[in-house]
């Protein structure tokens, strides 16, 4: 009760006397100078200088002088002759103009109570706003007149973007692009999503943003960072110099939506553009679940007027080919001088959607024979959609005949196979897959058979897939070694696209064996090494496993004694 009563004091001592001169006409003059104020006894002018910012809505136009002063002038108390929004393209002008001393050339403009005149320039402030205001905002500098933004600039920005769009997706494309109706689906998803961000910026700000000047403020944006990816396309930008431009431009994209509000509003709208990066990333993650694809254009593998039987026989005629290309690759393998053990290599890279597998194979064929001497007996069977003709593809059919033809090369009870395996995998077997062939996954059993097959009695075998260590017991015995990336039950790291090896391959191959006295100190070393990686990245520990039979490891000494 007595906190109720000191208020009503307090508005009843704070009210305006009557007959005083509060409720007395004020008479609101605007020109080039400032606003001039008139009423009886008070003449007084602010100069458009100290005016922070200029807001409109449909009764009144607010002109802010600081946080506790502004000047608030009803619509309809503008004078006959010019619209209110006429008006406030004037005093937008003025504001720019500020530094100016000029007056606007008019006969009668600064006269008390007149109309404000306003020339065609301030009719037409859309023209100022796209010729003025965008090269401005693109500054990150203040903006003045992007409050008013035409429908016209939204349509022509919108169909620019689209345009670009389908050009940058042509360019990513091969020359003999088909242009596919269905992807404007996609399309349709990523326009929501832009609706979306530019209505949260609009009504999240305070005073509440036109939708019109949000919508300027994206398309713009995404203008620049197409601009930005088809110089990257063209330039064969690296990976990371292109991940470093869209975090850049993650950056750029929120000073630039933060000094578009304040321009308009004159404050700082943080409410607002946390709000809309909380929507962009809450759309990125639904996109990514989804898999929407917004692509216009694709180059078909095959014609698309081919009969289906062309189709399969190419396959076919593929698969025909692999012992040919094997047998060549077996003819190239030199036959050993020394009557000491000789190693001989053989690589397996199962899955060709993804680089990774085959970088890595390469890189263990090079370290391994650098350091036990088979650079010149090594076969490499390798799944890489870049390229499906350099080496025979990688099969369990391929891999059971490698290791037959090339174990008549060998002596096989005192030389010594590498083989090396990298792709996908599960529990007791690792994923085969070359499209668009339809391959079938090896299976541990299936591996086991064929190095039984084979005759090969000395083997060290790596397996750098998810779920290897599933692998060991199906493979071991004392003539043989058994490195795996992961336990049974663990998945291994690093198999994407975008690198050139999984984070086992950089761990034993790249880092350890180059350095390690022997294979077990290597494996060790690597097991260490991505024990840190993993624990710094707070991920699941891969758990590598190994089996070093006691044979071979003596049998390992003399070849590298040798």
């Amino acid at each position: 009760m007595r906190s109720g009563k000191v208020a009503f004091t307090i508005r009843k001592t704070c009210a305006p006397e009557r007959g005083g001169l509060f409720y007395e006409e004020n008479r609101y003059t605007l020109d080039s100078q400032g606003i001039r104020v008139n009423r009886p006894g008070i003449d007084a002018v602010t100069r458009w200088s100290v005016v922070r910012s200029v807001t409109s809505t449909a009764e009144y136009l607010y002109l802010r002088i600081d946080r506790m002063q502004a000047h608030m002038i009803p619509r309809r108390a503008v004078s006959t002759g010019i619209s209110p929004d006429d008006l406030l393209a004037a005093v937008e002008r003025w504001r720019s103009e500020s530094n100016r001393d000029a007056v606007l050339a008019n006969p009668g403009f600064s006269e008390p109570g007149s109309a404000v005149p306003v020339s065609s320039a301030a009719r037409n402030p859309e023209s100022r706003g796209l010729v003025s205001g965008l090269p401005r905002l693109l500054a990150l500098r203040t903006a003045p007149g992007m409050n008013e933004v035409p429908v016209w600039l939204v349509w022509l920005l919108a169909g620019l973007t689209l345009m670009c769009w389908a050009g940058l997706d042509w360019l990513r494309t091969e020359p003999n692009a088909i242009f596919i109706s269905f992807g404007a689906s996609g399309v349709a998803w990523y326009v929501l999503i832009l609706l979306a961000v530019a209505a949260t910026l609009s009504s999240q700000s305070r005073p509440r943003v036109s939708l019109r000047s949000t919508l300027v403020l994206l398309l713009t944006l995404v203008l620049v960072l197409f601009a930005l990816a088809a110089l990257a396309t063209v330039l064969s930008a690296p990976k990371a110099i292109v991940m470093a431009g869209g975090m850049a431009a993650g950056i750029y994209g929120i000073a630039l939506a933060s000094r578009l509000l304040s321009s308009i509003t004159g404050r700082i709208q943080l409410r607002a553009v946390t709000s809309a990066v909380l929507v962009l990333g809450f759309s990125s993650l639904l996109t990514a679940c989804i898999y929407v694809d917004p692509g216009l254009w694709y180059s078909p593998d095959v014609d698309e007027h081919a009969d289906y039987s062309d189709y399969w026989d190419q396959d076919e005629s593929l698969l025909l080919e692999q012992p040919g290309r094997i047998d060549a690759a077996i003819a190239k393998v030199a036959q050993p001088d020394e009557e000491s053990p000789a190693a001989f290599f053989v690589g397996f890279a199962g899955y060709g959607e993804e680089r990774v597998f085959a970088e890595e194979i390469k890189l263990a064929s090079h370290v391994l024979g650098e350091r036990y001497g088979s650079s010149d007996r090594s076969v490499l069977l390798l799944n890489d959609r870049r390229n499906m003709d350099s080496q025979p593809i990688a099969t369990a059919s391929s891999l059971r005949y490698t290791l037959r033809k090339l174990a008549a090369k060998m002596d096989v009870a005192e030389d010594i196979l590498f083989l090396s395996l990298s792709s996908h995998g599960s529990e007791d077997s690792l994923s085969v897959s070359n499209q668009p062939l339809i391959l079938k996954d090896l299976t541990d059993e299936e591996l086991a058979a064929a190095l039984h097959d084979s005759g090969i009695k000395w083997r060290v075998i790596v397996i750098s897939a998810c779920y290897s260590g599933s692998f060991i017991d199906a493979l071991r015995d004392s003539n043989t070694i058994v490195i795996t990336a992961a336990a049974a039950d663990r998945t291994s790291f690093g198999c994407s696209d975008s690198r050139d090896l999984t984070y086992f391959g950089e761990a034993f191959y790249r880092d350890a064996l180059p350095e390690a006295s022997s294979l077990r100190e290597a494996f060790e070393m690597a097991v260490d090494a991505l024990a840190k990686r993993e624990r710094k990245e707070d991920i699941k520990a891969s758990n590598p496993q190994a089996h070093f039979g006691d044979a071979i490891e003596r049998r390992l000494e003399l070849l590298e004694r040798s």
